[in-house]
């Protein structure tokens, strides 16, 4: 994890766009290759309230998808309300210990890909304002 970004998913906000592209398009692969080192282990949770390394990585492919359809109603559409969403409801509803991993690493791609390429799309001086609905 990197020193100089947030302790607990290591984002830096003072990443450019190519860092940030690149991160993107890298992550999938990162995932993959630590799902599969330990096989036995993937769906193991160290604790009843702790998911496991499946669940936390396909939470990590849904939130990632659902934070780049924000992103795009807030570039896309003057002042969108936003809906909240429950991702605890939502890992119960997905069964996430249950999803294979090649799904999950596809959905954690097809994820990252677009945050990619809304990044890419971004121009510096953009400013946009969305609104939290309720």
């Amino acid at each position: 994890m990197a020193s100089d970004g947030c302790s607990e998913c290591g984002y830096n906000f003072e990443w450019n766009r190519t860092k940030l592209v690149a991160r993107c398009d890298g992550f999938p692969v990162v995932l993959k290759n630590m799902l599969a080192a330990d096989a036995d282990c993937v769906r193991r949770r160290p604790a009843a309230e702790v998911w496991a390394p499946i669940e936390y990585a396909a939470h990590v492919g849904e939130a990632v998808g659902w934070y780049a359809g924000r992103i795009r109603r807030v570039l896309d559409e003057d002042h969108p309300q936003l809906e909240s969403f429950d991702f605890d409801a939502a890992a119960e509803k997905g069964e996430y210990l249950h999803r294979s991993v090649s799904e999950v690493v596809a959905d954690v791609r097809t994820a990252y890909r677009e945050v990619a390429d809304i990044a890419r799309t971004v121009s510096g001086n953009q400013s946009c304002l969305g609104q939290q609905a309720g």
